[in-house]
């Protein structure tokens, strides 16, 4: 996991594709508001890898996020349309599994 890169994509980015935001330069967007929900989007990891990343950002108290495994298919997928099927899942779990 050396060659990672980290993009962070803002309102002006949602109707780009999932395709178009990975092969943006490492640090686009980084330190800037975005409206969108928070969203981590992960390509390229192994099953142990990325279980690896999601322990460590809770380990590391980050905020609440959405997540999602870049695929053959997400990749001509919006941003936009990503996160909205990502909220309604989230909603949909909440729905099926309350909290108590």
């Amino acid at each position: 996991m050396n060659d990672i890169s980290v993009i962070s994509a803002g309102a002006g980015q949602a109707s780009a594709t999932l395709g178009e935001v990975v092969d943006m330069p490492d640090g686009t967007g980084h330190g800037e508001a975005s409206e969108l929900d928070r969203t981590v989007i992960l390509s390229g990891l192994t099953e142990n890898e990325l279980g690896d990343v999601m322990m460590g950002y809770r380990r590391l108290g980050q905020p609440r996020a959405l997540w999602a495994a870049l695929t053959e298919s997400s990749i001509e997928w919006t941003l936009s349309a990503l996160i909205k099927d990502l909220v309604a899942e989230r909603e949909a779990l909440q729905k099926k599994y309350p909290i108590q």
